[in-house]
């Protein structure tokens, strides 16, 4: 341990020793009342700076004060530690304390001690030399350069008494201002001690088993019984469920103000909370059944809208599916013959999933199919288009839309009139045309979805089929069909597994 004495330490402790005999400072044992008021009325200022607001002045501002004011400060600085000794005395009368300098040849300079000489104190500029017991202990401190409190038990050899001696460093900024020494009689230290730990640790033992005994019966009062109260209740609560029980048994403990008190409240409020959630259960489970019943239903009237008998002609091989994501969805195909000699093809995906986009999708195929056959003539399917969009448009509040392809193929010279409103693209395989036939994208022209704005001027991309030419249609399920890391299936896969 290194005790500092502020930035100012070295220069009073030189000050101190330079001007000890100029020095003056009065000591309470040979003082009188007249002596000690008028060194206070001197020292005013200093001693309420330096004791009272410890707020010492720094080297600077003692070099910059006049010689006398400089004194002051200097004698009040001493007096304080003076006076620090002499209490320690007041307190134990065989407590012996000494701040000195050592020379290194048993000798010392003695700053402060509340040692008395001849009824005198040893005071500021008194020089002496240690015992051999002490000089020793000293010495091999000083060899060490340590600043470090030391403690040692020493025999006298004036009286053979052994003391309990303690040497602490007064150090500023890494360089030892003095020592402080003191003594006290190992025998007082021990006796006292030992006598003093023997009274506490026997009042302790009692107090504390006082102590425990208490605390047990209060918290088995306060927390144990209330505790397993609450638990029994809740037992009670699995196997009735009847949360009315519950109040009815808390109800004492929910008015307490504590933890306790809150946790039954709080345990009532979960146990009607509990009986109103299984009573909605119990409701939603019955919708639910009924929900589920409406739903084989609607998906059993979905699929029966889907054409499910194909064509019997030899000019042309025709397949088709759908797999739904949920009972009902949006997504649609449809294939109709306008005469003997044109074929319709539509393919449609709905915004939205759901009974909502199964109702648009029975809406949109109606209305394709209606516009198709309406006058028994063949018209193009943009113009097609251009009818079903504005038709779709009309009281579309949930502005809900579909993407779709249709094309008419001409049996007779595997010409195909297409419209794309905002469809995948087609795939197409040229069996003629090269010698590796491979499915490649038909990448015509997009028009807007059917019933995203009114007035659209849908636009015609044909093309024409040969004999053993393939075409593929089908919807984004297929390309944004996700792996389990959440990457999309694509067109690139699309194409390779055709």
């Amino acid at each position: 341990m290194e005790i500092t004495v502020g930035d100012a330490g070295e220069w009073y402790f030189d000050f101190w020793k330079e001007h000890y005999d100029q020095m003056h400072f009065f000591l309470p044992q040979k003082s009188d009342a007249d002596i000690i008021e008028k060194w206070r009325d001197e020292h005013n200022e200093a001693t309420r700076r330096i004791v009272l607001e410890n707020n010492p002045p720094s080297v600077a501002e003692l070099e910059g004060m006049d010689e006398e004011t400089r004194m002051e400060f200097a004698e009040s600085a001493y007096s304080s530690i003076n006076n620090s000794l002499q209490l320690s005395k007041n307190i134990s009368d065989v407590m012996n304390i000494t701040m000195f300098e050592y020379f290194g040849d048993s000798s010392i300079f003695i700053y402060a001690s509340n040692l008395l000489e001849d009824d005198a104190l040893s005071r500021l500029g008194d020089q002496e030399k240690l015992s051999p017991e002490k000089d020793r202990v000293v010495s091999e401190y000083m060899e060490k350069g340590e600043f470090k409190t030391k403690t040692y038990i020493l025999k006298s050899p004036e009286n053979g008494r052994k003391y309990l001696y303690v040497l602490v460093p007064i150090a500023e900024n890494g360089k030892l201002l003095c020592l402080i020494g003191g003594d006290f009689p190992w025998a007082d230290f021990r006796d006292s001690t030992l006598d003093g730990l023997l009274r506490y640790e026997a009042n302790a033992i009692v107090f504390r088993i006082a102590a425990i005994l208490f605390l047990v019966i209060l918290l088995y009062l306060t927390v144990v019984k209330p505790i397993k109260t609450m638990q029994s209740e809740i037992r009670e609560y699995m196997g009735s469920k009847k949360s009315e029980d519950v109040v009815k048994g808390l109800q004492n403990l929910s008015g307490r103000g504590d933890e306790i008190g809150g946790l039954a409240s709080d345990m009532t409020a979960l146990s009607l909370e509990i009986d109103d959630y299984c009573e909605k259960i119990s409701l939603y489970a019955k919708n639910k059944a009924t929900m589920d019943a409406e739903l084989n239903v609607a998906t059993k009237i979905q699929a029966d809208a889907l054409p499910k008998d194909f064509p019997e002609r030899k000019e042309f091989d025709l397949y088709a599916s759908m797999n739904l994501a949920l009972e009902v969805g949006g997504d649609f195909y449809d294939f109709f013959m306008i005469d003997d000699d044109h074929l319709a093809l539509v393919i449609a995906d709905v915004s939205d999933k759901g009974i909502p986009a199964a109702l648009f999708m029975m809406l949109t195929k109606t209305i394709i199919e209606a516009f198709s056959t309406m006058d028994g003539s063949v018209i193009h399917p943009a113009e097609i288009f251009n009818k079903v969009n504005d038709r779709l448009n009309l009281n579309n509040e949930v502005c809900m839309f579909t993407t779709a392809w249709m094309g008419i193929l001409t049996i007779s010279t595997g010409e195909i009139k297409a419209v794309n409103a905002g469809h995948e693209f087609p795939a197409v395989l040229r069996k003629e045309e090269n010698e590796q036939p491979a499915f490649e994208l038909y990448r015509a022209k997009h028009s807007l979805p059917l019933a995203l704005y009114p007035g659209v001027e849908y636009t015609a991309e044909d093309l024409r089929l040969k004999k053993g030419d393939v075409l593929f249609v089908y919807t984004d399920g297929v390309t944004e069909a996700g792996s389990p890391t959440e990457e999309l299936f694509g067109e690139e896969r699309l194409v390779s597994a055709l």
